[in-house]
């Protein structure tokens, strides 16, 4: 760790002699730090992605420097303005992404390593993550399976029961990919689609559905909601995947009673709902977001109804057949 100086202030000569490769959802991330816990936390985050696409990697610097403040880092706020975007929590944990540069740069202290999820989180994952997306990606807020050569995005607000459906899919035998957010590689002519597949988030009460979640501990994610958060490999799935080919999209209706329904849903309604994601970045990716997007929705959407688990695997696997 390294302090600033009378003669160099901005830190602009601070070295990052600490740097190593990660490939989060399967692209290359150069990250470079002053500080080897960094890499530590980066491990954590990112040590079981393997490379699945081309490209040219992209950077993430992380300086950390000492202070005399013990207090813990504050949740950040996030602007964005064309090519760059600010996370800002306090005068000495912010940072900033420039696009267009495939660069981003960070600083925290040592404090932060006290709440490492809270550094993960706000900092690590969300400039690694928004680097990857912005240049490669188009996201989708939508869990992921695959049945046979069916690829199927179960997409809806917080609290549609993405991630419980996508589990409970996997306990019949379908592959898992992703719990709640979905990523179309633009570059793709076959829609190919990437997530993570290494862990699963549930709600407390899914504890009620799936026992085998009884033994795991939920804990509050920095942004204050209560989540169980279990690797895939400690759960009965027998099969996950970290890419496939989008076959099918399908919204979903969660209802207080009532039987499983499938019908074919609305495509300038379903575009309404996907294009919210699209909310930073240049004006060219956002373009190259709207035209994959675009490709995605001509494949077969639909909208099931259900309010019961089994019955809307039930359904999804008549869909696919």
């Amino acid at each position: 760790m390294a302090a600033g100086s009378h003669l160099d202030p901005l830190l602009q000569n601070l070295e990052f002699p600490h740097e190593a490769v990660f490939f989060p959802l399967g692209f290359p991330l150069v990250v470079r730090t002053n500080d080897p816990r960094v890499l530590e936390q980066a491990q954590t985050s990112w040590g079981m992605f393997t490379r699945l696409h081309a490209g040219a990697p992209l950077e993430l610097l992380v300086g950390v420097v000492d202070c005399s403040t013990a207090d813990l880092p504050p949740e950040p706020v996030t602007r964005a303005r064309r090519h760059l975007i600010t996370v800002a929590g306090d005068s000495n944990h912010y940072g900033v992404t420039d696009f267009a540069a495939g660069v981003a740069i960070c600083w925290t202290t040592p404090r932060a390593f006290d709440v490492a999820a809270h550094f993960r989180y706000f900092y690590l994952e969300a400039f690694g993550y928004m680097l990857v997306a912005e240049r490669y990606l188009t996201a989708i807020h939508a869990s992921c399976v695959i049945s046979g050569r069916s690829c199927v995005l179960l997409c809806g607000p917080s609290g549609a029961g993405k991630s419980s459906l996508a589990y409970a899919c996997a306990r019949r035998g379908w592959t898992y990919l992703a719990d709640d957010a979905t990523f179309l590689v633009r570059s793709s002519p076959d829609l190919t689609v990437v997530g993570n597949c290494h862990r699963i988030r549930f709600r407390p009460d899914a504890r009620v559905l799936f026992p085998e979640l009884e033994n795991f501990l939920e804990a509050p994610r920095p942004n204050g909601k209560m989540t169980i958060e279990v690797s895939t490999n400690s759960l009965p799935i027998a099969n996950a995947a970290p890419t496939g080919e989008a076959t099918h999209v399908v919204f979903l209706n969660r209802v207080d009673q009532g039987p499983a329904g499938c019908r074919p849903f609305d495509k300038d309604e379903a575009s309404r709902r996907l294009e919210a994601a699209f909310c930073y970045g240049r004006e060219s990716s956002q373009r190259e977001q709207r035209a994959s997007l675009s490709r995605l929705l001509d494949r077969d959407i639909f909208e099931i109804t259900y309010s019961d688990l089994d019955p809307a695997v039930d359904a999804l696997e008549a869909l696919v057949r």
